[in-house]
């Protein structure tokens, strides 16, 4: 099984917010690499796709990678962008 193993991407400085929340969402990318693992010792196959500002990006790899499922710890616009664009016709 191919399972798409989606986070969001952390951008080198935030444009707002505050050192919590860049704390935060490191934790997302930490998380993602921990379910590649988990689902490699399992004996699956994963692929590690970030969200970063740009959504069209995001959706060709999850396009190129044609999972069977996915994996997100992505949150607000990317876990809408995620669902909208796994899903199947």
């Amino acid at each position: 099984m191919n399972v798409a193993v989606c986070f969001n991407r952390v951008p080198p400085k935030l444009a707002k917010g505050e050192a919590a929340d860049r704390l935060s969402e490191e934790g997302a990318e930490k998380e993602a690499l921990a379910v590649a693992e988990a689902l490699k010792e399992l004996g699956f196959g994963s692929r590690l796709i970030p969200l970063g500002n740009q959504v069209g990006t995001f959706i060709e790899e999850l396009e190129k990678t044609r999972p069977e499922e996915f994996s997100t710890s992505a949150r607000a616009s990317g876990a809408k962008a995620a669902r909208r664009c796994t899903s199947r016709p």
